[in-house]
């Protein structure tokens, strides 16, 4: 069986910084990728200003790469 997990990228808020928030949703999904098959990054959930998931998938992608490097 395939386990997806979906996930919602950070909110753009005027008062909170946008950095801090990919940081710790990457965090979260570095957390919940042990668990999971895959992940599923959607897109202006219920019409909210988020962070690009094609941004945040880079992000992920490239972080994950020194994971992997550091297991290695």
């Amino acid at each position: 069986m395939t386990i997806r997990y979906e996930a919602n990228p950070p909110k753009i808020l005027p008062d909170v910084n946008t950095e801090e928030s990919i940081i710790k949703f990457v965090d979260k999904i570095k957390i919940i990728s042990k668990k999971c098959d895959a992940i599923h990054i959607t897109e202006n959930v219920l019409g909210h200003q988020r962070v690009s998931p094609i941004k945040v998938g880079e992000i992920i992608k490239k972080k994950f790469q020194i994971f992997q490097s550091q297991l290695v």
